[in-house]
């Protein structure tokens, strides 16, 4: 009966999450890529913060279904062409998002699931989408390198395996050859594989293979595909409006579900209209406007249900100090931004130190709610709910205490090094940039004082009068 509420609850779903997939691919593809560069890279813009309100309704809409990255429509038994083609587009958001630095998820990740995302259920792969799975391949391989954690012929066997042409014919049960494009691609992969292996690893590929050529043509596919998307999205609403129309029986469950959902898209958005309003008060985002009409049109499903909270997925974010601007988790990312944009030649998260065996997204972002929701350094009470047996997940299974400690103080290093604000509870952490870069330390103070003086009105007035 449990699957089944919950079942109910995701089908019930799919519109919304469907409707916010189509508003990211517009908002990251529709425009021009510079215009996307500065939404993604600027948070505080307006723009920006209308975009990271959407987000927020994004991925606590996405929870519903899993705390993946990516959906799996055979795992969640959507097994309909319409409910697999939201699935898709999903996805296609998510790619986008995560190749534009909205969120972290690991070049490998995005490598195993783009067939999925990018080509439908028996189609070809064409020869825009394999220019794109190639250069996404070589940027995963450029990455990996950048670690110095595996040799590199097992990184290429990885994204350049020898069996590629029997997972393109896999994808179209019963065919026994291959499209020209698919066949060009095979051909390119392999050529670039032996490529990458013939050079010597010093070669500095960022500058060969730039990350931001890949990033234009991203959005260039995206703004190309996009009225087609579009298209198949108002298709879809017809057809719910059509529904709508044709009265029909509901049982309690399908009614439980759809108040579901909406109590909590209702929740995200709400949060996320707060946070614009608190930074721009008496303005609110035509993507805002667009939300909350939405949710007053699921509001209208709930009737007079109580206001219980619903989490499935990942747990709920702990709400942040009243000292820090915002979550942990969002500081952080404005800080990678910042780092990203400051390099020209790698767009990976510039500023974290190299580790022995690098943490993945998920730890980082574990170690951070785990720092909020324990209110500060506590290393075993963190483990606790995300180390082995964790009453959260066991995320932090394979870490101990010293390194999340140490961890920790790279983090706060990092937000000190980008001159973005330091998160509360990470400010507990030990380190400082005095002893480890005194020269961005001595910027940073610089900087402080000249934005004390401006605040200051005494100091505003001698200025004054040392102008006459």
């Amino acid at each position: 009966m449990l699957w089944d509420a919950n079942q109910n609850l995701r089908i019930a779903s799919l519109p919304i999450l469907d409707n916010l997939s189509t508003q990211i691919l517009q908002t990251l593809g529709k425009g021009p890529y510079q215009e996307t560069l500065n939404i993604v890279t600027q948070p505080d813009s307006d723009q920006g913060q209308a975009y990271g309100a959407l987000k927020a309704l994004f991925d606590q809409t996405k929870k519903l279904y899993t705390a993946e990255a990516f959906l799996a429509a055979e795992e969640l038994k959507l097994d309909t062409a319409e409910q697999r083609a939201i699935v898709r587009k999903v996805n296609m958001a998510t790619f986008v998002s995560s190749v534009f630095g909205s969120q972290e998820v690991g070049f490998f990740h995005l490598n195993e699931c783009f067939l999925d995302t990018f080509v439908p259920d028996g189609g070809r792969l064409l020869k825009s989408q394999g220019a794109l799975y190639l250069d996404l391949k070589t940027q995963a391989y450029i990455s990996a390198m950048s670690t110095n954690e595996r040799p590199r012929e097992d990184i290429l066997a990885d994204l350049f395996p020898d069996d590629m042409e029997d997972q393109l014919k896999a994808r179209r049960p019963g065919t026994k050859s291959l499209t020209p494009s698919e066949l060009d691609f095979c051909s390119r992969a392999q050529k670039r594989k032996q490529h990458l292996l013939d050079l010597p690893p010093e070669t500095p590929l960022s500058e060969k293979y730039v990350w931001q050529d890949f990033l234009k043509d991203v959005s260039y596919y995206v703004c190309k595909n996009y009225e087609q998307l579009l298209s198949q999205h108002n298709q879809q609403m017809q057809q719910q409006q059509h529904t709508i129309q044709s009265p029909t029986m509901q049982t309690q469950e399908d009614v439980d579900a759809v108040t579901a959902a909406a109590l909590t898209a209702h929740n995200a958005a709400h949060t996320a209209a707060q946070q614009a309003q608190l930074q721009h008060p008496g303005h609110v985002e035509p993507h805002i406007q667009h939300m909350q009409l939405e949710n007053d049109f699921l509001q209208q499903h709930q009737g007079q249900a109580p206001e219980v909270p619903v989490s499935f997925g990942a747990p709920p974010v702990a709400q942040p100090p009243m000292i820090q601007s915002a979550p942990t988790a969002v500081l952080y990312e404005r800080a990678r931004l910042a780092a990203t944009a400051k390099s020209s030649s790698n767009a990976r998260r510039a500023g974290l130190p190299s580790q022995r065996r690098p943490w993945t997204a998920e730890e980082e972002n574990a170690l951070m709610a785990g720092l909020d929701r324990v209110k500060g350094p506590h290393w075993s009470q963190i483990l606790s709910m995300f180390g082995p047996g964790g009453t959260v997940n066991e995320v932090l299974k394979d870490r101990n205490q010293v390194q999340l400690k140490d961890k920790a103080r790279n983090l706060k290093l990092f937000f000190l090094k980008t001159g973005i604000e330091v998160p509360y509870y990470l400010q507990f952490v030990t380190g400082e940039l005095k002893t480890r870069a005194p020269g961005q330390a001595l910027k940073n103070a610089q900087k402080a004082q000249q934005q004390a003086e401006a605040q200051d009105p005494h100091t505003q007035h001698m200025n004054a009068m040392n102008a006459l």
